[in-house]
Formats: structure tokens, sequence, C-alpha cells
């Protein structure tokens, strides 16, 4: 009997042993994942462009800097997924809305957190911006001007259908005509 109360007490300490290290683990798991998205990855100079930090815990500040400014913003839930952790702190997320810079180029922003965290960075590539071209109708002098003829409504479909129904009146004409004379 003493010997079971012993491997009773053995195993029972074990087990809460264990089970206290496991709880200070849990703790921090599973550990959260901060992820980094932009809404482009291009821009024009002088453009508005926006970068998003998810999973930073609410209320904590999340600093980000591209060009030589920083923009310190609070982590809030209204930007990132309103989840729960295991520890039941919500997580949140932070948008910068940045400026472009002025010369082209491929230029990296950073963001971290105010715990000294870092969390990655970003990259934004600045373009010039496009111009189509628009065709211009261009006449020399000596051309004679041309001038558009409007559509006469004489396409090949509406032929067929003139025809069709010139076709059906004749018929109709043809069969009704005994019944008038």
């Amino acid at each position: 009997m003493k010997r079971l109360s012993a491997i009773l007490l053995v195993c029972g300490s074990a087990l809460l042993a264990t089970s206290a290290v496991g709880h200070a683990q849990s703790d921090a798991y599973p550990p959260r994942s901060l992820s980094v998205t932009q809404d482009v990855d291009q821009a024009a100079p002088g453009e508005t462009f926006s970068v998003t930090l998810t999973g930073c815990l609410d209320g904590e500040v999340a600093d980000f800097v591209f060009a030589g400014e920083r923009q310190s913003l609070d982590c809030d839930l209204g930007a990132g997924p309103q989840a729960l952790a295991r520890t039941e702190a919500p997580l949140g997320g932070a948008t910068a809305h940045l400026i472009a810079p002025a010369t082209t180029g491929r230029f990296v922003g950073t963001i971290e957190l105010s715990t000294g965290q870092s969390v990655g960075n970003f990259e934004i590539s600045v373009v010039e911006p496009v111009v189509e071209a628009i065709p211009v109708n261009v006449q020399t002098p000596n051309a004679p001007a041309s001038t558009p003829t409007p559509d006469s409504g004489k396409s090949p479909a509406s032929m067929i259908l003139f025809a069709g129904f010139a076709l059906i009146a004749a018929i109709a004409v043809f069969i009704l005509r005994p019944q008038f004379a």
C-alpha cells in the first residue's frame, strides 16, 4: 500500500510539473504572425500609396520609416483582423499612407514596433507614368479634305431584313388578293 501511494505521489508530481511547464509555454503559443501588405508595387512620383501592418497588439505603436520620414501609428482593431490569440490579447493593425519620392527608382521602407521588434521591410518602385499616344489625323495642305459620309443603313443585315419583309408583304398580297377582288 505504501508502495502504491509512493508511485501515485511521484506520478502526480511529475504530471503537475509538466503541466506547469506546458502552461507557461502555451502563453506564447501560437506566436503571433505579423504581416505587411501594400496596395500597389509601383507608384508615380508624388503619388500616395498605403502600407498595412496586421497582427500587432491593440495599443502597440508601429513606426513606418520611409524616405527619411517616420510615421508612428497606434495598432487598433479597425485595421487588422479581429481575432483573439490564446493570451486573449486582440490583434490589430495599422495602415500608413505614404508619398512616393519625386525621383524614380526602387525605395525601401521599414516597420518597427514600440517593443523594439523589427517587423520587416517594404519596397516600392517609383516610375514615370505612361502617357498613351492619341492618334491624330494630319492632313497635308494639298490633299483634299475627306468628309465622312453618314451610314445610310445599307449593311448586309439590313438588306436581308428588308428583302425578307418585302417577300412576306408580296406573299400576303398574293394570298389576300382574291378576297378583295
